[in-house]
């Protein structure tokens, strides 16, 4: 379900101020001074609340996810600090991490974070340079090597294996012109077949918005909202379309392989992988296209959107091959 703002994804509930002061209270954080919104992001509702003590982040989970995707998400986390991940820390209260608050007649769902002194890449402004491209390639890896333990998958509007299905019910949204490019990328990439590939569990949103850099210049990572179990290959493209795409074909070559060459040192990869990679990649510029133009055709323009939007043109108007990759 797409939103026209963050409020609709916590049922329109807008009293920030009562419930950050219920925050400070129950978790013993000091006292209420201010509040600042996260600009970016389609999934819940997040904000840095700012105390007498210090800074932390709040995330409130979107009323539309159910008791058991809440409690998955949590786990995950826990699990991810558990194996050395580097996220940001999880308070508990009463020996819990999800803290229940009832506004009027909505129940918020919401747990509260270690606020790390930095910023995103995307915040930033820039690329990543080899060292910080070698450091996520590491945190991938571990990453797509844990057992988390979770069972089931669960359907992700933006995961590429979906496109099919997320173009039929979205064509409608798309110009002629990349109608016709998605459509032919499609019948193609229908013939891969997923089920011979490596399967892990992966985080499936690495990308410059989930990456901060704090100021001892190390790396966390955040926004598991995506997390599943899915051809590793699916982290990898994310990855790369994510980090990787540059406004130069042939610097975007250079970052592709670089990343992959540093991936493949931590975790092999594998033929049928490298093989499938270039269609991959162009069928998740697909899926950004649709997906962006579905939104701007229901709730409007906004930045994070038309900058999707924007950069799915951008890889499909380079037509990188598999001659373009390579491992050494």
């Amino acid at each position: 379900m797409e939103y026209r703002n963050s409020y609709e994804r916590i049922n329109n509930v807008t009293d920030i101020d009562f419930i950050s002061k219920k925050i400070c209270e129950t978790y013993k954080l000091g006292n209420f001074v201010s509040y600042q919104l996260f600009d970016i992001g389609y999934e819940d509702f997040n904000y840095i609340l700012n105390t007498s003590n210090n800074k932390y982040v709040v995330k409130i989970l979107n009323t539309d996810r159910d008791e058991i995707t809440c409690k998955r998400l949590i786990n995950i986390l826990v699990k991810s600090m558990e194996n050395g991940i580097p996220v940001p820390k999880i308070f508990k209260q009463n020996n819990k991490y999800i803290y229940e608050i009832k506004i009027k007649e909505t129940i918020l769902k919401l747990f509260v974070m270690e606020f790390i002194d930095g910023k995103n890449f995307w915040e930033l402004n820039r690329e990543l340079n080899n060292q910080e491209l070698e450091e996520v390639a590491k945190i991938a890896s571990k990453i797509n090597s844990i057992d988390y333990g979770i069972n089931e998958t669960f359907y992700d509007e933006w995961t590429v294996t979906n496109l099919k299905e997320e173009y039929i019910k979205k064509k409608h949204c798309l110009n002629s012109k990349d109608n016709i490019i998605i459509k032919k990328i499609i019948d193609e990439f229908d013939l891969i077949d997923f089920e011979k590939m490596k399967h892990s569990y992966i985080h499936g949103d690495i990308i410059k918005a989930n990456l901060i850099l704090n100021k001892n210049a190390k790396i966390y990572i955040i926004d598991f909202s995506a997390f599943n179990y899915l051809p590793r290959i699916i982290e990898i493209s994310a990855i790369l379309l994510g980090l990787c795409l540059t406004d130069d074909k042939s610097s975007t070559i250079e970052k592709i392989n670089l990343f992959l060459n540093f991936y493949n040192k931590y975790n092999l990869l594998y033929d049928n992988e490298i093989k499938a990679l270039p269609l991959i990649l162009k069928a998740l510029a697909s899926m950004y296209i649709i997906q962006t133009s579905y939104i701007k055709s229901t709730s409007g323009d906004y930045l994070e959107n038309d900058y999707w939007f924007e950069e799915g043109q951008k890889f499909l108007k380079m037509d990188i091959n598999s001659n373009d990759i390579s491992l050494t």
